[in-house]
This record gives structure tokens, C-alpha cells and sequence, in this order.
């Protein structure tokens, strides 16, 4: 289904995608694009799967086609890569490892 590096935002999450009133979507903080498999970023957006509605999941299907359970959890593995680096930053921040190693526990554990 993906099989070539595309544009990927990067920081693909809930915060960054607006919906304007005539229904177009508009993606904000582009600062960590870079070139890199599609997965990355469903894997961001759906890192907080239950924060995703319905809605939003088949708007997300729409736009990248049916997404196979081995494509979600290939998402979920390459997601693990901004889970590990929240694990590294310059400043202690107990919330967010604990999220992380909640995170990265969750998804090792389906596999």
C-alpha cells in the first residue's frame, strides 16, 4: 500500500490539524517535517487512539485508503522511534516519560 517516502509532517497529532468551517483541513507546525515513510504519521496520530474519534479515523482512511491491521501496527512500531526520544530531552519531565514508557510498553506488549 506505501511504498515510497513521502513528505511527512513529523508532529502529526490532534494539536497541529484544523478544520475550517467549509470542512478543508489545514495542518500546522510543519518544523519537524522530513522525508520518511507515510506510517510515521499515522502512527503519531493514532499514538492516542482513543483520543481519535470515529470520524476522524475514516476521514484518515479516506485520505490514505483502508488501513490493514499490519499497516497499523507498523505505524505503531515507527511511532516508537518519538516515543523514545521524548525519553532524551535536556530537561527532566516525570509526566511525560511516564506517558512514553506507558506508550511504548502498550504497544510492545500487542506484539
Amino acid at each position: 500500500q506505501f511504498h515510497a517516502a513521502a513528505l511527512t509532517h513529523g508532529n502529526f497529532d490532534l494539536e497541529n490539524v484544523l478544520v475550517k468551517p467549509n470542512g478543508a483541513v489545514v495542518l500546522t507546525g510543519w518544523d519537524a517535517a522530513m522525508a520518511g515513510h507515510p506510517l510515521i504519521d499515522i502512527g503519531r496520530l493514532l499514538r492516542f487512539r482513543e483520543d481519535v474519534s470515529p470520524a476522524c479515523f475514516a476521514a484518515l482512511q479516506s485520505g490514505y485508503g483502508e488501513l490493514s491491521s499490519s499497516a497499523l501496527n507498523a505505524a505503531a512500531l515507527l511511532d516508537c522511534v518519538g516515543l523514545l526520544q521524548l525519553l532524551t530531552p535536556t530537561e527532566e519531565r516525570p509526566r511525560t516519560f511516564a506517558t512514553a514508557i506507558a506508550l511504548l510498553k502498550r504497544v510492545l506488549a500487542a506484539f
